[in-house]
């Protein structure tokens, strides 16, 4: 591949997999989480004390820094707190999540995916799709590129009103790692082939 060629593909690379993260972060942020939840075990929500070992429904809504919680009791007493302080980063919203529902294997929390937020994903999931779909002409990303289409819809033609597992997210991270080790791979290929060139000793006149 002709090295013009290759800086291109390598910007392309690069704009696709910083907008596969920036579409996880808005994916978070724009979506509540549901799921059925002891409170006792999640300690990490800052639960009220009068809700320490009731069992029910919470909802969850990332705000940044601040995570609204919403919570119904199995006999329909209900409850609203915060959590502040929280890491603003998408990665210290998961760490919470993951905490609050520790069973591995089992149900964690789902998104219901309703209203008027589908719309709104799906113009996120196209943007995201724009920066994907270049990478689709080169047979060394074609796979990648496919992947990463299907993957930000759950593979679904486009976003409509529908009920996501917990275990998207994991699919998410994965296909994001996938071009992350690529971008590395490449950035390391470029940086070999740049201190292989002869070094420019000055003029010695």
């Amino acid at each position: 591949m002709e090295k013009n060629k290759k800086d291109t593909v390598n910007i392309m690379l690069e704009e696709a997999t910083k907008a596969l993260i920036e579409f996880r972060r808005k994916f978070l942020r724009a979506v509540p989480v549901q799921g059925k939840i002891r409170l006792s075990q999640a300690g990490v929500l800052n639960t009220p004390k009068e809700l320490q070992d009731v069992t029910g429904d919470l909802t969850l809504q990332w705000m940044g820094q601040v995570c609204h919680c919403h919570f119904v009791s199995s006999i329909g007493k209900t409850c609203t707190w915060t959590i502040d302080s929280l890491s603003p980063t998408a990665k210290g919203y998961e760490d919470l999540l993951f905490k609050a529902w520790p069973d591995v294997g089992g149900d964690k929390w789902q998104w219901r995916i309703g209203g008027e937020r589908h719309s709104g994903l799906e113009t996120i999931a196209r943007l995201t799709q724009k920066k994907l779909t270049p990478l689709l002409q080169y047979q060394i990303y074609k796979e990648l590129a496919e992947k990463a289409i299907w993957t930000i819809r759950d593979g679904k033609p486009k976003w409509k009103p529908c009920v996501v597992q917990w275990t998207y997210l994991e699919k998410l991270g994965e296909v994001i790692q996938n071009f992350e080790i690529e971008l590395e791979g490449v950035k390391s290929e470029a940086k070999k082939e740049e201190d292989a060139k002869p070094k420019d000793e000055g003029n010695n006149e």
